[in-house]
């Protein structure tokens, strides 16, 4: 006499539509590296899985819905890469050496994938804005900056402004004049140099930053 799992049953369907959520998530990528987030469609993406368009609508109601889905995706995988930024940093790291890892991650975030780095970061899809669900996803990822951040020893509000000025001004370089190159990465050790000296030199309110050390 066979034994049947009562709890088995939902637990393999939701498993199975994580499943296939996921697919549909990884296509859309694929599909948006290839021709653009603008031209992505319905139609297409649940081709490139094996499904009819209207089956699609059982897991995302809208490509408003996708592109929310993607945006939530790319800010944890953003995620993903600042935790093991600072996982690589030994506990006694220099500002200066806890920013040019920080830097130097980000601009290769958006080398990898030009079809992410344009949906969190530009203004990729004319009329698509992300909800605010979705948007929650870039504010959380904004306080882990802002936990890395803080081991360096910045933690004022303008200071991070700064900070997160310079990562946009060096992303959006490289990427508009070099995007698979490395001409503004070079500069990111002349860049934290500056900032850090900026920061000692000119706001009282940074004289804690520790000193440098070998």
């Amino acid at each position: 006499m066979s034994v049947v799992s009562l709890g088995a049953g939902p637990s393999r369907v939701q498993a199975r539509r994580a499943q296939t959520r996921r697919a549909v998530l990884d296509a859309a990528w694929a599909l948006a590296s290839g021709s653009g987030l603008e031209a992505l469609s319905l139609r297409d993406i649940a081709a490139s899985v094996g499904m009819r368009a209207p089956s699609l609508y059982s897991y995302f109601d809208s490509k408003a819905a996708i592109l929310d889905a993607l945006f939530v995706d790319g800010y944890r995988a953003l995620d993903d890469q600042i935790a093991a930024v600072a996982a690589s940093q030994p506990a006694k790291a220099s500002p200066t050496r806890r920013l040019a890892a920080l830097l130097q991650m980000w601009i290769g975030f958006c080398q990898d994938d030009q079809a992410r780095y344009r949906l969190l970061f530009t203004n990729a899809v004319p009329g698509w804005v992300a909800s605010a669900e979705a948007y929650q996803s870039s504010l959380d990822s904004y306080l882990r900056l802002c936990d890395y951040l803080a081991g360096a020893g910045i933690t004022e509000a303008d200071d991070i402004d700064l900070v997160t000025a310079l990562a946009a001004g060096l992303v959006a370089q490289q990427m508009a004049n070099d995007p698979g190159g490395d001409r503004w990465l070079r500069r990111v050790d002349d860049v934290v140099d500056m900032f850090v000296q900026h920061l000692r030199a000119h706001r009282k309110r940074a004289t804690h930053l520790p000193e440098d050390r070998p």
